[in-house]
């Protein structure tokens, strides 16, 4: 089943020319910043702002859709979780971490 829905999710990105949104984790044991976004500068820059790996973790997905949005998701922090956000897959990417991450989560 989860091959099907690889399949058409990147069937949906080619046919709507739409390439911010990641088809998820895919399977994959190795996820990099920004991975799944048509520029993954924003991503990067975002996490260079936030401290690299020590104060945000490393990435555990793609980058993906989340309400009107895009975003990156990380663990191994001391926080647990954090994310990179973007808005309408355009313009910068921001980090969420710590009691941020908590208070958006359990929304």
């Amino acid at each position: 089943m989860k091959s099907i829905r690889r399949v058409a999710a990147a069937l949906l990105l080619v046919t709507t020319g739409v390439l911010c949104t990641g088809i998820g984790n895919a399977g994959a044991s190795t996820f990099y910043v920004g991975q799944g976004s048509s520029d993954r500068t924003p991503f990067i820059n975002a996490f260079n702002r936030a401290g690299g790996s020590p104060w945000i973790g490393s990435p555990i997905n793609t980058v993906h859709r989340w309400n009107s949005g895009y975003i990156q998701d990380f663990v191994g922090v001391w926080s647990g979780k954090a994310g990179i956000m973007q808005a309408n897959c355009s313009g910068p990417a921001y980090n969420v971490v710590y009691k941020q991450w908590a208070h958006i989560e359990s929304r």
